[in-house]
């Protein structure tokens, strides 16, 4: 097993001592360098073992978490629920309209970093899990501020070429003849110099440049609810001064952001009901059967 003492065995079990180094910065001492061979060998021959028992002690975790903390486990099948609502709606009802295939791929990005953050709870990476409810709640923003502007669906989906090219840029990787380079410069023809602003493609709604941003259509939305989700993951996942010093790991803490990861899920699962077009009926079912699950997880009362 890699661990602290094999490293121990690794330092104290070293033939050499002398690590002086040539005048290019070389050390050269067969002697150590056939011991790095052997030690580095023998790493990757208990590779294979290594890693089945990291697995074990991360399945014995999960499972420890799952018994402490049981709101892991209903978060898990409020999940699996919203993920079958979900299918069936992408199988059934989602047309080609712009708008449904905007929804549909930013509900499936609100139901992916709803699994991830589930998933690095349970493996105890709370700091990981609260960046995947930073993009939960930067998705479910965006997806409900389309639901209400519906005109924005298509320079949404075109802005894609804008930030894909922006990213190719960053590592040089654009020459003006490439096709993204050209599909780039027809969505600027199309849309203006505005687009080529990373929340450009709402320029038609929002129309002060220092409000195109997230907090601009939280505003428009008046969803400043959530905001404390945001301020406080924003805070975790960074090295900021007191995050570094200190862990978010407390079980009120799992709760209570848990809280907030089911209420994204429910409000974007009850939206994207309404946007496809599900019959009355098989909504309200649908929806008041999440509702007693989130009667059982949260103690809510019931709601039609």
């Amino acid at each position: 097993m890699i661990n602290s003492e094999l490293i121990k065995d690794i330092i104290n079990n070293c033939p050499v001592s002398d690590f002086s180094a040539n005048s290019q910065g070389v050390i050269e001492n067969d002697k150590l360098a056939d011991y790095i061979d052997l030690r580095s060998q023998h790493l990757i021959e208990t590779a294979a073992d290594d890693f089945t028992k990291t697995v074990i002690q991360k399945h014995l975790y999960e499972k420890e978490s799952a018994t402490r903390q049981p709101i892991l486990v209903l978060c898990t099948m409020l999940f699996n629920f919203v993920m079958g609502i979900y299918n069936y709606i992408v199988n059934e009802k989602v047309s080609l309209k712009p708008l449904n295939i905007c929804e549909s791929n930013l509900m499936r990005n609100i139901l992916i970093h709803f699994q991830g953050y589930i998933s690095m709870i349970m493996s105890g990476i709370p700091e990981a899990s609260y960046a995947q409810l930073r993009t939960m709640y930067e998705s479910y923003i965006i997806f409900y501020f389309i639901k209400t502007h519906p005109e924005l669906a298509k320079p949404y989906i075109d802005h894609s070429v804008i930030n894909w090219v922006h990213i190719l840029k960053s590592f040089n990787l654009v020459k003006p003849e490439d096709v993204s380079q050209t599909d780039y410069d027809a969505m600027v023809d199309l849309y203006g110099n505005v687009f080529k602003e990373t929340y450009g493609w709402s320029a038609a709604i929002i129309k002060e440049r220092k409000n195109r941003n997230l907090a601009g259509m939280v505003g428009c939305l008046k969803l400043e609810v959530y905001k404390p989700y945001y301020v406080m993951t924003s805070e975790m996942i960074h090295a900021s001064s007191y995050s570094v010093h200190n862990q978010f790991d407390s079980d009120e803490f799992v709760t209570a952001f848990a809280v907030g990861a089911i209420e994204i899920l429910t409000n974007g699962i009850i939206h994207f009901m309404e946007i496809t077009g599900i019959e009355e009926n098989k909504r309200l079912l649908l929806m008041n059967i999440i509702y007693a699950l989130r009667e059982d997880l949260l103690g809510e009362e019931q709601g039609v």
